[in-house]
């Protein structure tokens, strides 16, 4: 009970990235202005995947278009905490979100319950090349 509390107070979604970055197989590092906490494993990233959706294709056309050009695994990020831990967020074939037709993001999430610490920073990678990635995190907690 106090959990759901928790999750309807301090729930909310924090922008990690203002500027567009350019994914690839390599990691780049991402430093968090703020530092960024979780109450459980279901705290998410998402990843603007925008370029790629095609306004001609019907929904279940665009959702396979696009599991197409993302396969399961291929947007990968590693969580880091202020004490060095390490949490690994990966693509679902089927994760993905939309606000409209043009407004598509994949949903990168993690089977591992996530200590209530502070995180600070985070690796990411993808399998496609891509310079529009724009990055936000679904918490269920906010520092």
């Amino acid at each position: 009970m106090l959990e759901w509390l928790m999750i309807l107070i301090f729930g909310g979604r924090t922008i990690i990235t203002t500027d567009s970055l350019y994914l690839s197989e390599q990691q780049i590092s991402i430093s968090f202005d703020e530092p960024i906490t979780a109450y459980n494993k279901w705290a998410t990233f998402h990843v603007d995947i925008s370029q790629y959706s095609n306004e001609s294709l019907e929904f279940l056309e665009q959702n396979q278009h696009l599991r197409s050009i993302f396969p399961e695994g291929c947007l990968k990020l590693t969580l880091i905490g202020l004490n060095g831990s390490e949490y690994n967020f990966t693509n679902a074939n089927s994760a993905l979100g939309r606000n409209s037709p043009t407004d598509i993001w994949a949903i990168l999430s993690t089977s591992e319950n996530l200590p209530k610490i502070k995180y600070v920073s985070a690796r990411i990678s993808s399998c496609k090349t891509f310079s529009t990635a724009k990055i936000s995190w679904f918490n269920y907690g906010k520092i």
